[in-house]
Order: C-alpha cells, then structure tokens, then sequence
C-alpha cells in the first residue's frame, strides 16, 4: 500500500514511516500550497491512499464525489511526532483491516 501524507503530516513522520518501509511521500515533498482538490486528484494520479488530519476531504469525497484511492483521517490529537507514528505503524500492521477505496 503506498500513501501521501497530506500538507499536515509533517516530514519528521513521513521519514519515520519510511524506515519502517512505509511507502509513504508528504505532499510538501511534491508541491505546497495545493487545493483539497488538488491534493486528491494528485493521491489519485500518483495511486497513493492520503493520510491527513483534514475533515474536509470528506466533504468532497461524500457530497462533491471525488474520486480516490482512499482516505486515511486521522482522528486523533497531535501531542508529537513520535505519538502519531506510533498510532499509524500500529494500524498498519494489524493486517487485519482493508485501507484500500475507503475512508
């Protein structure tokens, strides 16, 4: 599975997930200052699932009908990098919940 962390996901993290061969690229990597719609679009065209602390992109996934790969929403509080890494590696790894074309 390969993701894109949105705008806020920080570089700290992505190059954590990343030596835990997580195939994930930050969107600040590509391009700043992206749309939502853009950033989906562009989740899209790269196949990547977005990773983002963002509710917005369910509106525009449920009532405006973009199309993704998925979607992984982060629903929790930033206390540190450190704390968010550990929260994904270990959803990651459970090997038991389909990520793919969800939300």
């Amino acid at each position: 599975m390969k993701f894109l962390g949105d705008e806020n996901i920080p570089g700290e993290l992505c190059r954590l997930l990343r030596a835990k061969d997580i195939d994930i690229i930050g969107i600040r990597e590509i391009e700043c200052g992206l749309s939502d719609g853009e950033v989906i679009d562009l989740a899209l065209k790269l196949d990547r699932m977005l990773i983002t602390f963002d509710k917005d992109f369910g509106e525009l996934v449920f009532n405006a009908g973009k199309r993704s790969k998925g979607i992984l929403l982060l629903r929790f509080q930033r206390k540190s990098i450190a704390y968010i890494f550990h929260k994904i590696h270990a959803l990651l790894n459970t090997g038991k919940i389909e990520l793919n074309n969800s939300f």
